[in-house]
């Protein structure tokens, strides 16, 4: 019997948190403004998922060309390649984050709301970042292609 009661309060626990949280994504005042931020952060997770796929692809490419660099120049270019990469896979990983609203949050959401605001813009300064550091690794990817290319004509 002790295991029904203890199914039954993990059932009426979860359900309860269910509730809640319709009730907060249907609230009249804030209801409109946590679906929007919740689907920035879901925006934000896509994209900082393909920039980590994106620094993938060029930190492999940047480590089968630093073996064939022929010149000091090309090697460094990798290095820095390699090192771009690294420090923007860093900062998507850390834009993928997975964000659970207590919930007491969603009993307050007055309070909530500007603490899920600063998470929002912390993300999106940090996937930013990525992003241009992931351009940087390309760029220096490409200047040791060119350098390699160039010496061997």
């Amino acid at each position: 019997m002790a295991e029904n009661d203890r199914i039954e309060k993990y059932r009426t626990t979860h359900e309860k948190r269910a509730l809640r949280i319709h009730e907060a994504l249907h609230h009249d005042k804030y209801g409109g403004v946590l679906s929007h931020l919740y689907g920035c952060l879901d925006s934000l997770d896509s994209k900082a998922t393909a920039a980590i796929t994106l620094n993938g692809v060029v930190f492999v490419v940047a480590s089968l060309l630093i073996s064939n660099a022929g010149s000091p120049g090309a090697f460094w270019c990798f290095v820095a390649t390699i090192a771009f990469s690294f420090v923007s896979c860093g900062l998507a990983v850390s834009v993928v984050k997975v964000h659970w609203a207590r919930p007491e949050d969603l009993d307050r959401l007055e309070d909530y709301l500007p603490r899920l605001f600063q998470l929002r813009s912390s993300r999106t300064r940090a996937y930013r970042w990525a992003l241009a550091l992931a351009a940087g690794g390309m760029i220096t990817l490409a200047a040791g292609a060119i350098i390699i290319g160039l010496a061997t004509l």
